[in-house]
């Protein structure tokens, strides 16, 4: 469905780095397992900010779909943290979300 043939040899060198992330040996493991693809996640986040959410609390859905309501597709962008070191917007990068997938 994504056309990403590559896809589980990724998947398998990002579960080695995350099992072996002291190791220095080269590993070449493919993913075997399923893989679920889904066209939207629902994120929930303090926002501090905001005065609206119980708590502050906000919810967003994020999409990421081929098709939106039969018609062109929908790619949301999102913010991801990427330097806890930094404060503010200056520790995220802007991303376009194209799939969320799990796997098992």
């Amino acid at each position: 469905e994504l056309g990403l043939p590559a896809l589980p040899d990724l998947i398998g060198c990002f579960l080695v780095k995350q099992l072996h992330s002291n190791s220095t040996a080269q590993w070449n493991v493919t993913f075997t397992g399923h893989i679920k693809i889904f066209h939207s996640a629902t994120a929930i986040f303090v926002a501090p900010s905001d005065p609206s959410g119980i708590g502050k609390m906000r919810q967003e859905q994020i999409r990421a779909t081929p098709s939106w309501h039969r018609g062109p597709a929908r790619y949301d962008c999102v913010f991801i943290n990427t330097d806890n070191n930094c404060k503010g917007m200056l520790s995220m990068e802007v991303a376009r979300v194209f799939c969320f997938f799990s796997f098992i």
